[in-house]
């Protein structure tokens, strides 16, 4: 497949730490659910740094090109039994919201399930339409 920019960048530990700083000022997730395929190797270290559990949902528009996450009913459950009836306990994430769009895209979908879910990125660029809850850095290039 084609290189991601973003995606390496974005596995970079300091800006994970960076993501995680902001996400713990909040209060600490019980479950961190990542877009998989891009946000795995951020999500290794984000869940570890935010000392939480980790779940990906399959959403690549990038790569799959994917129109909406991909939720089974054991994806849901675990949101559910780890989030709370409300998502509370949830972020959601992607590595990164270059243009917003699977951010936006995800959050819309899984607030249907988990409605008060935060949602971060580790790095968003300056122009993306969506703005995560959290981001680890603000990218300019």
């Amino acid at each position: 497949s084609r290189p991601d920019k973003y995606t390496w960048r974005a596995a970079d530990p300091e800006k994970v730490r960076a993501l995680s700083a902001s996400i713990l000022k909040v209060g600490r997730p019980q479950l961190a659910v990542g877009a998989a395929h891009g946000s795995i190797m951020a999500g290794l270290l984000l869940a570890e740094y935010l000392s939480c559990e980790l779940w990906f949902v399959r959403f690549s528009m990038f790569k799959r090109n994917d129109r909406e996450p991909v939720v089974s009913e054991l994806d849901r459950a675990r949101m559910l039994e780890r989030g709370g009836n409300d998502g509370s306990g949830i972020v959601l994430f992607d590595e990164d919201s270059a243009s917003g769009t699977t951010m936006r895209i995800m959050a819309d979908s899984l607030r249907r399930i988990v409605p008060r879910a935060r949602t971060a990125a580790v790095i968003r660029h300056q122009s993306a339409s969506f703005r995560p809850d959290h981001v680890g850095k603000v990218w300019w290039d």
